[in-house]
């Protein structure tokens, strides 16, 4: 049996200004997400919600973004369509800094890092990138953590390795990287 597929698509040029920032806050509750994260869907472009769902699902999609104060459609998807360029922009984070970037661009604009030659390498490596996390078996294998202070703690295992760890284990420091 074969069924019919949907996609649900969000697009904000509906939105008034006025309005913008309850809608922004209340996606960020329906989809359990940051306010940073679900500012970069309301850039005046389609968005694809969700894809490759049946009917009632994308209904169900429909009220909620309904409830939570914006418009979205409902659009049968093609599965013969797979030749045709995307125009969605994929957001995805610096692998350094966590900087929400592009993916189209070259540099994060925030700690300068390469990332076409960053995710180029690891894939000519055999690595993984996912979007949104990073490289999976890096190669330093550092650790990342972010407090509430936004200051960063960066230990690498190469360093620990040779003998030049100069900082504590879970030491928190404010200056630039």
């Amino acid at each position: 049996m074969d069924q019919q597929r949907y996609q649900v698509v969000f697009n904000s040029t509906g939105i008034a200004q006025d309005n913008l920032q309850a809608v922004i806050q209340n996606f960020a509750v329906l989809f359990k997400l940051d306010v940073a994260i679900i500012a970069h869907l309301f850039a005046n472009r389609p968005v694809i919600l969700k894809k490759n769902v049946d009917r009632v699902t994308a209904e169900r999609y429909q009220v909620a973004i309904l409830k939570a104060g914006a418009q979205c459609s409902i659009e049968p998807q093609d599965g013969l369509d797979s030749n045709r360029v995307s125009t969605q922009t994929i957001i995805i984070r610096c692998p350094f800094c966590s900087n929400l970037i592009e993916e189209e661009t070259d540099k994060c604009v925030h700690c300068g890092t390469d990332i076409k030659s960053y995710i180029s390498g690891f894939k000519a490596k055999g690595r993984v990138f996912i979007r949104g996390v990073g490289i999976v078996n890096d190669r330093r294998k550092f650790n990342r953590r972010v407090n509430p202070d936004r200051r960063l703690a960066i230990r690498f295992e190469e360093d620990r390795r040779i003998g030049n760890d100069r900082r504590a284990e879970n030491q928190y420091w404010a200056g630039e990287l």
